[in-house]
């Protein structure tokens, strides 16, 4: 057993145990975004359209998924780390039993404490939908360097269909110590406000939920309208508790605390031509853009 503040977990077969998860920061509670010094862009050879990342610390792989596609590309940790201008892709995962194709969000793969095995989530925006869903991978499908396809295990409705059919769900992640989901819908328009949501996972890992269901239920922890432009991203920072959102428009990183007190901005100065994806590598920041490029950026402690 791997001991951590607020939970313990499980060592896997083969598992990295140093990185059950990427996302704890060494500095815990010092930690802030505004310390982030940005990385040099790169191209990732992805295509375009890439609209999200998240890291495997099993695998030691990122992905990079892919819109209208509903297509993840892993790369190997070093060749990202070092900014390797179109790295190797490993494999190609597709995701199936979403609706429709306009993936556009991606968690890290995380261990499945209750039931073994591995997992992550993926949303999309097809319709207007806020749609989060479930994939469940095996470690050998993990560790696998041939293409495979995965089917979603679950759906969730973080809520009703946005007039805007593609102002919605744009990002999703998970936190293992909260046992929640952080969903960002895009908005931007009159008709379809900017949206923060959090939810209790469901109890019942095999059932659809709707929002209106009390089994589920996300409620909106603050005002996205409040957010510097529309909301491309999100991720937990779990060892502060606050969260990360990625703004496109606004081409800067907010991480808040959870009443949506600012805490602390990353602005990215035109790094990258339209921001759409972050990701939590130990204390450093992973940041991609719709047209195929990417930004190693490093955490230096003040």
């Amino acid at each position: 057993m791997i001991s951590h503040p607020n939970t313990t977990y499980l060592v896997l077969p083969n598992a990295v145990n140093d990185t059950i998860d990427s996302r704890d920061s060494l500095v815990s509670s010092a930690w802030r975004v505004e310390n982030i010094v940005l990385g040099v862009k790169f191209n990732l050879g992805t295509g375009t359209n890439t609209s999200d990342v998240g890291y495997n610390p099993f695998t030691k792989r990122f992905g990079f998924i892919r819109n209208n596609f509903g297509t993840v590309s892993e790369i190997a940790e070093a060749d990202i780390v070092n900014s390797v201008t179109q790295p190797p892709i490993i494999r190609t995962i597709t995701l199936n039993g979403m609706f429709g194709d306009d993936s556009e969000g991606l968690s890290d793969v995380f261990p499945n404490l209750l039931e073994g095995g591995y997992e992550f989530w993926s949303c999309i925006e097809n319709g207007g939908r806020t749609y989060g869903y479930n994939f469940q991978i095996t470690e050998s499908e993990m560790f696998s360097v041939s293409d495979i396809s995965l089917t979603a295990r679950r759906q969730l409705q973080f809520d009703q269909n946005a007039a805007d059919t593609n102002l919605a769900g744009e990002g999703i992640d998970y936190s293992i110590k909260g046992n929640e989901l952080l969903m960002v819908r895009e908005g931007g328009q009159p008709t379809t406000t900017k949206k923060v949501y959090l939810a209790s996972r469901p109890t019942d890992r095999d059932t659809d939920y709707s929002y209106s269901d009390a089994e589920f239920n996300p409620s909106n922890p603050f005002d996205g309208e409040n957010v510097t432009g529309d909301l491309s991203s999100c991720a937990f920072h779990e060892a502060t508790g606050h969260l990360l959102i990625l703004s496109d428009t606004g081409n800067a990183v907010y991480q808040y605390d959870r009443s949506g007190t600012l805490i602390s901005t990353l602005s990215l100065g035109g790094l990258l031509f339209q921001p759409e994806g972050i990701c939590m590598h130990g204390d450093n920041l992973v940041i991609m853009g719709e047209t195929d490029e990417c930004a190693y950026c490093i955490y230096v402690a003040p």
